[in-house]
C-alpha cells in the first residue's frame, strides 16, 4: 500500500475510517467467537465497538454537514486541528507542573508544534480556523439541533449509534453504571439483552462502512459487494432467532 495515494480530502478521512473500522471488526471478531464461554470478554468487546460508534457519529457528522467533497474537506481540515489545539491548550495549562518547564521552555515547544504543522496556522502563528471537537455527544447534538424533523429515517443510524454509544462508554468512563454493565454478562437473564446490543452494535458498524465505501468510487465493485454480503449475513443473525439454553 502507497500511503502517498491517500494525501487528498475526504479520501484521506474515509480511508483512515475504513481501515480502523475494518481493524475493529476483526479485532472483535476474536471476543464474539468466544462470547458464549469467556464471559470476562464482554466488555472488552463493547469497548471496541464503542470506537467504532463514535466513527460512524463523526462520519455522519461529515456526510451530513458536507454537500460536496470541497465542504467535507474543510470539515475534516478543523476536525483533525483539534488534536493540534488540544495539545497546545494541554501544554498552557499543565506543562508547567507536569515537566517542570519555565514559560520560555513551553514557548518554545509550542512554537515548534505550530512549525511542523503550519496547514493550520497563519504567518502570525494565530490559528486559521475554529476546531471541531470529535465528542459524539457534542456532534450528536449539533446535528440534532439543526434538522426539522429528527424523527426522520434519514437518521435513524445516528439515532441507535448515539444510543449504544452512550451506553457502551459506561464501561470505559468509571461511575454509577459500571458495576451493573460489567456484570451482565454474569445474569443469564440478561443474556438476551447483551446479545441485542451486540447484533446492534456489529450491523451499525457494517452498514456504516458500506456508506462510507459508497463515497469512495475508485473502491473496487468486488469489495462493496462483499462488504453487502457481511452486512446481510449480519441481518440474518438477528438475537430474536436463537433459542436460549
Amino acid at each position: 500500500m502507497n500511503l502517498e495515494d491517500y494525501v487528498d480530502e475526504p479520501k484521506r478521512f474515509f480511508y483512515t475510517l475504513i481501515h480502523k473500522t475494518v481493524s475493529t471488526l476483526e479485532s472483535s471478531n476474536i471476543f464474539i467467537r468466544n462470547f458464549e464461554i469467556k464471559s470476562n470478554y464482554n466488555s472488552s468487546l463493547f469497548i471496541l465497538l464503542r470506537s467504532a460508534i463514535a466513527d460512524i457519529i463523526l462520519a455522519e457528522y461529515v456526510i451530513k454537514r458536507g454537500e460536496t467533497d470541497e465542504k467535507r474537506a474543510e470539515l475534516i481540515q478543523r476536525i483533525y486541528y483539534d488534536h493540534v489545539d488540544n495539545i497546545i491548550n494541554s501544554l498552557q495549562k499543565s506543562a508547567r507542573k507536569a515537566y517542570g518547564w519555565n514559560e520560555q521552555e513551553m514557548q518554545d515547544e509550542i512554537q515548534a508544534i505550530k512549525e511542523s504543522k503550519k496547514q493550520y496556522f497563519d504567518s502570525d502563528g494565530k490559528p486559521k480556523f475554529k476546531p471541531i471537537p470529535t465528542s459524539p455527544f457534542t456532534l450528536t447534538f449539533k446535528m440534532f439541533s439543526e434538522i426539522s424533523n429528527p424523527l426522520s429515517k434519514e437518521y435513524d443510524l445516528l439515532r441507535r449509534s448515539f444510543d449504544l454509544y452512550s451506553q457502551f462508554s459506561k464501561f470505559e468512563h468509571f461511575g454509577d453504571l459500571t458495576f451493573h454493565l460489567v456484570h451482565r454478562a454474569f445474569e443469564e437473564k440478561q443474556k438476551e439483552t447483551i446479545l441485542y446490543d451486540l447484533y446492534d452494535g456489529v450491523r451499525m458498524t457494517c452498514f456504516a462502512l458500506s456508506n462510507y465505501m459508497n463515497l469512495w468510487d475508485e473502491i473496487p465493485i468486488s469489495t462493496k459487494e462483499r462488504v453487502q454480503e457481511l452486512t446481510t449475513e449480519v441481518n440474518q443473525f438477528h438475537p430474536s432467532t436463537i433459542k436460549y439454553t
